[in-house]
């Protein structure tokens, strides 16, 4: 009979390469590399795992889902549409990249030629636009926000915005997020016809509001939590 899998030892072993492929070490990874960071034997991450390129997407998919986790539990508590949508907008362009963050952008090179990676990848932009979608059809049903274009086109490009500054971020172009936020926060004002920014700096209440401080200090708040 086999024995069971630890799922500890599991978690180990996926949070180690998580951490390495962050580090840059994509192409050079190797399981003994990813056993020694976890302090496992190789034989456990090939009894996990079966092989390196299956540990990667495992990782992959792991940092995809603590992403979009994060963002899901951040909005779980505010009712007010335009308060989901800042606070998604400042968790989506962080001043800080997070392991998982840059994970997802060493992982690039492996989309173009792992089928496996590549479905992960399409599923990662797919749940982030369907999260900026929700939240957008939410301020419509509520009259907060008025269209300028389709729900879909509007989160996409809010994803596509958030790509763009987080790879900035990733390669020390921009020093933080600042500037990927305010062109988001200006796009998404334009396109719903809704003014985030003032809304922002006026401490504009809002039914899902949270004392202390700005969507924007909650979220910096939560990243460094």
């Amino acid at each position: 009979m086999a024995r069971n899998k630890e799922p500890w030892r599991r978690d180990r072993i996926l949070d180690a390469a998580l951490a390495l492929l962050a580090a840059g070490r994509t192409d050079q990874l190797r399981i003994a590399d990813v056993a020694q960071a976890a302090g496992v034997s190789p034989a456990s991450v090939h009894y996990h795992f079966g092989d390196l390129s299956s540990l990667v997407l495992a990782a992959m998919g792991q940092a995809s889902d603590e992403m979009n986790r994060s963002r899901r539990d951040a909005i779980a508590a505010l009712d007010d549409p335009a308060a989901k949508l800042r606070t998604l907008i400042a968790l989506g362009i962080p001043d800080v990249a997070s392991p998982a963050l840059v994970m997802m952008y060493t992982a690039v090179g492996l989309m173009r030629v792992n089928a496996g990676a590549i479905q992960g990848g399409r599923e990662h932009v797919k749940a982030q636009v369907a999260l900026y979608q929700s939240v957008i059809e939410q301020g419509i049903g509520s009259k907060v926000f008025r269209l300028d274009a389709d729900a879909t086109s509007i989160a996409t490009t809010l994803v596509a915005i958030e790509d763009a500054f987080d790879l900035y971020l990733v390669l020390g172009i921009d020093p933080d997020g600042a500037r990927g936020r305010s062109q988001a926060y200006a796009y998404a004002a334009s396109a719903l016809s809704f003014d985030l920014i003032g809304a922002l700096r006026k401490g504009k209440p809002s039914p899902g509001r949270q004392p202390g401080g700005t969507e924007d200090q909650q979220a910096d708040s939560r990243k460094h939590a």
